[in-house]
């Protein structure tokens, strides 16, 4: 599986460059940090969320700072987002000694040591509180789905199957936000989160309508009509423009022209382009999902 990741900044100066990827991706993972709690950039970027209709889930950062107060800004999120936000993680440690987080999916406390990762049982004095936390964390997710529910009411749980699925489908229908714990400076709790991210979190084809454009509904899958979404543009001093896009049907080939729908006119896709920081990885095609860049489009512009 590939993930396509934008780092956006955090200031509220930039906030066109969060904006701009966030037509052209499907889930946002929003910071809040673990001391200052709910910010204005927190509620702009869920603002914009709710907006684009994207899945949402939170990560709350910085645990290893003497003042980071993990329930209260479980409570915080909860208040302002919605019941909605379901803690998936909380921290064992919380403090300068943070490394150990325990996984409410697991049913596991995890332990984390640079690049070695621990597995082991919650402690006695945690069972009952992760189980409770557990048990609202499965309710929320049964709740989106009548199904779900029932079999909840009758078994009590859900297998992995059912709560994987339960959560995509949750999270598709912005009726459930997850909220996990991390040290990422310290790399603590951030493997489980992308591992979540791989496993649960939606792929592009799954989310119904990815294209609306008054009566064109186009889902994206590689084997529709090849259409992109063009978000942004940037001026190098050797390529000139790039202009970065995300394909949302089709197949988009090296060489292939296509139509600009607004104006008109017709631009050739000379080069295609991976972009990963600063690198640039020159590719043959890009599928329906992929983010990549061209240069040289004549009367392409934003």
């Amino acid at each position: 599986m590939k993930l396509n990741f934008f780092d956006t900044p955090g200031f509220d100066d930039f906030i066109g460059e969060m904006i701009a990827p966030m037509h052209v991706s499907d889930t946002g993972l929003i910071m809040v940090n673990a001391q200052n709690g709910i910010e204005v950039g927190t509620e702009n970027a869920f603002s914009y969320a709710d907006k684009l209709k994207n899945c949402v889930i939170f990560a709350v950062n910085k645990l290893d700072q003497e003042k980071a107060d993990f329930d209260a800004i479980t409570e915080s999120l909860k208040s302002q987002f919605g019941s909605a936000a379901t803690v998936f993680q909380y921290p064992l440690n919380p403090g300068a000694s943070f490394d150990t987080i325990i996984d409410l999916l697991s049913l596991k406390a995890i332990k984390f040591d640079g690049n070695n990762v621990t597995e082991m049982d919650i402690p006695e004095s945690e069972k009952d509180n992760a189980e409770n936390l557990r048990n609202e964390m499965i309710e929320s997710v049964a709740e989106s789905d009548e199904d779900l529910m029932n079999i909840y009411f009758e078994e009590g749980d859900l297998n992995e199957e059912q709560l994987k699925n339960g959560i995509k489908n949750a999270l598709i229908n912005r009726q459930l936000f997850p909220i996990f714990c991390i040290n990422a400076k310290n790399n603590v709790g951030t493997s489980t989160l992308l591992d979540f991210i791989n496993n649960a979190v939606p792929a592009p084809i799954e989310i119904p309508l990815a294209i609306k454009e008054g009566s064109v509904k186009v889902n994206c899958d590689p084997k529709e009509k090849t259409s992109i979404f063009v978000f942004k543009m940037q001026s190098d001093p050797k390529l000139g423009d790039m202009t970065y896009f995300k394909v949302k049907s089709g197949v988009l080939k090296a060489g292939a022209d296509m139509i600009n729908e607004k104006r008109g006119s017709n631009e050739r896709f000379s080069q295609l382009f991976v972009i990963n920081g600063k690198k640039r990885t020159e590719v043959e095609e890009l599928q329906a999902g992929d983010i990549g860049a061209t240069v040289k489009l004549k009367s392409t512009h934003i």
